[in-house]
């Protein structure tokens, strides 16, 4: 009995270091994540608002608030993802100014001053059927004027664009075309906004 008992101990280590190596070299694909750069619709798409006087605007950082921070839709069965999303927001809203209106630097804040403050909470990216990609976006957004009005408003958009090689990239243009949806949306609402307040 002491003897098979000794045979399958040494068997046992034998097999093991075999065995963590092969289990070892089992590790799972590491996708890279989305670069995302923000780009500006086509001119055919682009409405800056007009007369919009002298009305600046403060934006703070946006905040992030998606309950899944992780991903941003998939790819097939592989989930995309990005660190840059903040960037990209950030930099989405700065091009206010190519509508039209001036944004200013926080450090620049006056008594007449428009302060936005934005959140995420919606942003992703999904193929259909493999002929087009979607791009969707919701924000909630808090635009406080210089005499204590507050506008607080939550924006959807919705974009697409074709599949042609169902690249990390055209995912990233339809969340694009979903944000300049959303930007336009606020553009619009802030220019009444800023004529209905007193500077």
């Amino acid at each position: 009995m002491n003897k098979l008992l000794t045979i399958l101990l040494s068997s046992a280590l034998v097999i093991s270091p075999a065995y963590a190596i092969e289990k070892d070299e089992i590790t799972p694909v590491i996708h890279e994540p989305l670069k995302m750069e923000f780009e500006r619709p086509s001119v055919d798409d682009f409405e800056p608002v007009t007369n919009i006087g002298s009305c600046k605007l403060v934006i703070a950082p946006v905040v992030d608030a998606r309950p899944n921070r992780e991903t941003l839709g998939s790819k097939g069965s592989k989930p995309l993802f990005s660190k840059e999303v903040d960037t990209w927001t950030n930099t989405g809203l700065a091009s206010l100014k190519e509508y039209g209106y001036a944004v200013i630097d926080a450090n620049n804040l006056d008594d007449s001053t428009f302060i936005v403050e934005p959140q995420v909470y919606r942003l992703y990216s999904w193929a259909v059927q493999g002929f087009r990609i979607y791009g969707a976006m919701a924000m909630d957004v808090k635009i406080t004027a210089p005499n204590g009005m507050v506008l607080h408003k939550k924006y959807r958009g919705t974009g697409s664009t074709n599949n042609g090689w169902n690249g990390d990239g055209e995912y990233v243009q339809a969340m694009n075309a979903a944000f300049n949806i959303v930007l336009q949306r606020i553009a619009d609402d802030i220019k009444p906004f800023c004529e209905n307040s007193s500077i």
